[in-house]
């Protein structure tokens, strides 16, 4: 018989929808006669038929897609919005209107799994589905960003930089538990958690795919269970879609309205969850430059799209004949080949397909997790982390200028380039993980 193998990711997130596609793509190459592969996510549409404002489903293709209690249950724009938010949310990690649906979702997962019987649960960030996995007892395999030691580690060596980003690592709640909400929805759905203090262990999964670079941690410090597999992104390396084709006439063109050709060619983005000031601060920075010094291609995260903040600046920005603004989700690994150093938010994706192409980057942390990959970044000298609070025009040019000219900047980065090539094998490590987890 068959295992079944039940990936589950949240489609308004980017990356993660990335890395479960390339892995779940990975088991079915390898294992394609013993397994049957279905993806599980919450429900994409909004009632009445209306999309999410973002949503990355269209990602995941040749793989059916089962939604978390059929269509009662919504994670919308409103939820998902709160979310984003939660990390500098006083009401905790899992903020309103989490609170009042904890249980409801929750439950909405375990029957919904239930159904379906899988072998092996797989999934990224998704704590619904790790509560999942220990109230039914079902084995599973979380492919993580990072590694719960080295970041707590890092938490508490950093808490001056933690407080310059707004950032509280508990979640803003002082000698309260900041897993509260779903703490109680778990134990309300039949969590036996003898000490309350144990939560995090009691959901630990069987095993954990930590995809980042190696020299980022030190594997003495790791949790029991985990295993480096290195970066997992897209494997998308080109593409012919118009827009790329755009980009790439930009990018080549030999002479900027009559200017000579020294300018810094640069790619700007801010993944799935940019925050407008930041990217703002960035494109002014760019769009008030001197002509042609830099070369831009601008990519304007979906979540901005409706921000009056960033239609201020982009209504000027459109006419800069040095900026290309892209609207559309593109690949970013295709445009990366093409530019000197990537701007970013500090997304460990970003990240990763940054170095994967060997280009220094210049990033602005606004999250705890993106700090942490940059500053990764900056102890390798391949690239500048730049707090918020010093996220102003002309530190951005100093910083971009800096990078672009100075050749050990890129240099480090080509070595962090040829880890990821050495290793790249880490969806089919994880492919692996998942397999033989199912057969034990």
């Amino acid at each position: 018989m068959k295992k079944r193998i039940a990936v589950c990711v949240y489609t308004t997130n980017a990356a993660e929808v990335i890395r479960a596609f390339e892995i779940a793509s990975a088991i079915d190459r390898l294992h394609h006669d013993d397994v049957v592969i279905t993806f599980f996510t919450y429900r994409g549409n909004l009632p009445g038929g209306k999309k999410r404002t973002v949503d990355y489903e269209h990602l995941i293709q040749g793989f059916d897609v089962i939604y978390f209690g059929g269509s009662d249950v919504v994670v919308d724009d409103a939820m998902w919005q709160a979310f984003r938010q939660a990390e500098f949310n006083r009401d905790g990690i899992f903020p309103p209107p989490y609170d009042i649906c904890a249980t409801i979702y929750l439950r909405a997962v375990i029957d919904t799994l239930a159904e379906y019987q899988p072998d092996v649960l797989l999934y990224g960030l998704f704590p619904e589905v790790s509560l999942a996995a220990a109230i039914q007892g079902w084995k599973s395999v979380s492919f993580s960003a990072i590694e719960r030691n080295s970041y707590m580690d890092w938490l508490s060596q950093n808490s001056d930089t933690l407080a310059k980003l707004g950032v509280q690592p508990n979640g803003g709640l002082e000698h309260k538990n900041p897993w509260a909400v779903i703490q109680n929805a778990a134990v309300e759905c039949g969590l036996n958690l003898k000490d309350p203090h144990d939560f995090m262990n009691a959901i630990c999964p069987s095993r954990t795919a930590l995809c980042d670079f190696e020299c980022f941690y030190d594997e003495k410090k790791l949790a029991p269970g985990v295993t480096i597999v290195g970066p997992i992104i897209s494997s998308i390396t080109n593409s012919s879609s118009l827009t790329i084709q755009q980009i790439e006439v930009f990018l080549e063109s030999e002479k900027i309205d009559n200017h000579d050709t020294s300018h810094i060619k640069l790619l700007f983005s801010m993944g799935s969850t940019g925050k407008a000031p930041m990217f703002v601060e960035c494109l002014k920075a760019l769009n008030n430059a001197t002509p042609g010094e830099f070369q831009s291609v601008v990519l304007v995260p979906a979540c901005l799209h409706g921000s009056d903040l960033v239609n201020e600046i982009l209504a000027t920005a459109e006419h800069n004949k040095d900026i290309l603004i892209v609207k559309d989700f593109v690949p970013v690994r295709p445009i990366l080949s093409l530019v000197d150093v990537f701007i970013c938010h500090g997304g460990q994706l970003s990240v990763q397909c940054g170095l994967a192409a060997g280009l220094p980057i210049v990033g602005v942390p606004t999250q705890a997790d993106q700090c942490f990959n940059l500053q990764n970044v900056e102890v390798c000298n391949a690239g500048l982390c730049i707090l918020p609070v010093d996220w102003k025009e002309k530190r951005i040019r100093e910083a971009l200028r800096r990078v672009g000219n100075t050749p050990s900047y890129k240099r480090e980065a080509l070595k962090l380039q040829h880890e990821f090539f050495r290793d790249s094998r880490g969806a089919e490590k994880v492919a692996s993980l998942v397999y033989n987890c199912s057969l034990e």
